[in-house]
């Protein structure tokens, strides 16, 4: 909304979903135990509450993605709205696949496998990193009195990160589904099929493009924390603190 210069779409969505996660994610925690020495019923709240948690998590998400609803060609003049779009986007996909992992006969091939991992990346890069790093360039201009150095910059960064968090999360999800499987098969003698040396060396190829991923969001980074030092030494001085849409440089 202080991008946008919209009002939020629904206040009682916002406190719905607030007190939704409070109270829900309290009990979700078990679902990392699955399959564990811990009680079964704690097993079994951990998955059930973990799929109740897409009602508030995505509440949350679609209230950001409609606080947008006519007001969507500022995507593309604003590469600031586009961070935070993005961010709720990923946000959603991180909350369906954690409940998803969360349900007893998906968890039974995905615990302990690299789709575990790949599941919160997507959300810690895709989701906080980018509401983060858009948040700051809102800050930017309102803290340093400056415009921002260049909006270019904001875009190249933009397609770059995503690009490489695609790469991470969807090499991971490939990876772990095939770890979970190689590790359940076994010959009709009941003896595994691979040894665990062999599900590694699988693996390299969607390793290698793990780490290619990886340096793509590291370079976006990069971008980023030259542009902030850029507003803050080089930013051409604001007369007065913006309101709404933070100036930019092209």
């Amino acid at each position: 909304p202080k991008e946008s210069g919209q009002n939020i779409f629904s206040y009682k969505l916002s406190v719905l979903s607030f007190w939704g996660l409070m109270f829900v994610y309290l009990w979700a925690g078990g679902h990392h135990l699955i399959y564990s020495t811990v009680p079964d019923w704690m097993q079994t709240m951990g998955s059930v509450m973990s799929v109740v948690l897409i009602l508030p998590s995505w509440g949350s998400a679609i209230n950001m993605l409609l606080t947008m609803k006519g007001e969507w060609q500022q995507l593309q003049d604003s590469p600031i709205i586009k961070l935070m779009i993005m961010a709720s986007t990923f946000y959603m996909l991180s909350t369906i696949e954690g409940p998803i992992q969360a349900i007893k006969s998906v968890n039974a091939i995905a615990h302990f496998t690299d789709w575990i991992p790949g599941h919160v990346h997507d959300g810690v890069l895709g989701w906080v990193g980018f509401m983060i790093m858009a948040s700051l360039f809102h800050m930017a201009p309102r803290i340093y009195k400056r415009e921002i150095y260049s909006k270019s910059l904001i875009e190249t960064q933009f397609w770059i990160q995503t690009v490489g968090i695609v790469l991470y999360f969807t090499s991971m999800w490939i990876a772990g589904i095939t770890q979970g499987m190689m590790w359940r098969a076994y010959d009709e003698y009941g003896s595994l099929l691979y040894s665990f040396i062999d599900t590694v060396t699988v693996l390299q190829p969607y390793y290698t493009l793990r780490a290619v991923g990886g340096l793509f969001y590291l370079v976006g980074f990069f971008i980023f924390a030259y542009n902030m030092y850029k507003t803050a030494t080089a930013g051409r001085v604001l007369d007065k603190e913006p309101t709404t849409a933070s100036p930019m440089a092209n």
